[in-house]
């Protein structure tokens, strides 16, 4: 573990690329937290429209991001996506804080979200293509190093957004803050990122190229792998819908404590992330993340019964202990499927989440709808340990 720090360390590309990582990281740190409050709480959304809107931003976030990451693997230079990425985010997310409406949530959630996103999974794809000399197990403690990296920003940004938010009392003021941090990245990455492209393009022909690609992604080896991960995954967008709700709702809290929450479970993340690399190398990948679906599944259960504020903050070291092992493992998962096609391979993030959120979302627009938050999580629960087996 600790030659993998020596590596992001040592090799400039893969150094540049983690601070891109971590800037980045406030993007996200400052608007998930809040999309459901936004959405239901101040937009006035029910809670099956919150999640239609939930299975939308999946689909375009995974016909984006495979189609993406094809033709980045066919390019000498992932740079330029990584930047569109990059400029896409600034002006959505600015819009919506500057004109927050109905239109412009659900604009930013379903069309900028899943593009801005890319470029996460396009600067692994970087990385992936310059750690593939050193072997997979190699490849995948850089990740885990990287990974823990970007849970960091999570640690602080959480708590002082909702800090400002709280005092501005308005919530919409996140994604401005996000739209600053997507600024800072593609300075920073136009100034300094890696490419990570192939030196020498190959001549598929580009859509039969793209249409050979997915039909390795939906051939029975890899489509079921990734079903299976998908059914742990659903716990985090799931938890990311409920458990503002559970905070505002019966224990309640303010914004500011949804804040501090998710800095807080940020924080513990990184101890487990960094015992998930150790133990990854023993188990192996799928025990671990089964390990960590079962943590997940559990929190899910027990949340389902939480009715006080303290009851939500106990549960925060099992909900990190779950997410930090699909957190820093599951990229490199997806990426051993096709290791000689980094972009592609990062790129099965989105159909995962895709698959994840379709599941997260029925079970909240139906279950939640019919049966509440407590018999939404259960079911998450259910779903998601038998996504372990």
């Amino acid at each position: 573990m600790w030659q993998a720090f020596l590596d992001v360390l040592r090799d400039s590309r893969i150094r540049i690329a983690t601070i891109t990582l971590f800037c980045l990281g406030f993007t996200f740190a400052s608007t998930l937290p809040y999309h459901s409050i936004i959405g239901i709480g101040q937009l006035g959304l029910s809670e099956g429209q919150f999640g239609l809107l939930m299975l939308a931003m999946g689909v375009f976030g995974t016909v984006g991001n495979v189609v993406i990451g094809h033709f980045s693997d066919q390019a000498a230079n992932r740079k330029q996506a990584v930047l569109i990425a990059f400029a896409v985010g600034a002006i959505g997310f600015g819009a919506f804080s500057l004109f927050p409406s109905v239109w412009t949530f659900v604009l930013c959630l379903v069309v900028v979200m899943p593009v801005s996103s890319s470029a996460f999974t396009q600067i692994f794809a970087v990385i992936r293509s310059i750690t593939n000399a050193g072997g997979a197990a190699e490849a995948a403690s850089v990740n885990s190093v990287v990974r823990m990296v970007f849970a960091l920003s999570w640690i602080a940004v959480p708590g002082l957004v909702g800090a400002w938010v709280a005092l501005r009392d308005n919530v919409s003021d996140s994604f401005g803050i996000a739209a600053l941090a997507f600024v800072l990245c593609f300075v920073l990455y136009l100034r300094f990122g890696p490419s990570g492209g192939r030196a020498e393009p190959p001549d598929l022909g580009r859509w039969a190229g793209l249409r050979q690609a997915l039909g390795l992604i939906f051939g029975a080896g890899i489509f079921r792998r990734i079903a299976a991960l998908a059914m742990i995954g659903s716990a985090h967008p799931l938890n990311a819908a409920i458990l503002p709700l559970f905070l505002v709702g019966a224990a309640g809290a303010t914004t500011r404590d949804v804040g501090i929450l998710a800095g807080l479970v940020a924080a513990l993340e990184i101890p487990f992330m960094l015992l998930a690399a150790m133990l990854n190398r023993r188990l192996g990948t799928a025990r671990v993340i089964g390990l960590g679906g079962a943590c997940h599944a559990l929190y899910l259960a027990l949340l389902s019964q939480a009715d006080a504020l303290w009851h939500i903050y106990a549960l925060a070291v099992m909900n990190a202990a779950g997410a930090s092992v699909l957190l820093s493992l599951y990229i490199s998962y997806l990426q051993d499927m096709m290791p000689d096609r980094p972009g592609l391979g990062s790129s099965l993030q989105g159909l995962e989440g895709l698959m994840a959120r379709g599941m997260a979302a029925a079970i909240f627009a139906g279950i939640g709808a019919l049966m509440g938050l407590s018999g939404a999580a259960l079911l998450g629960a259910a779903l998601v340990a038998a996504g372990c087996v």
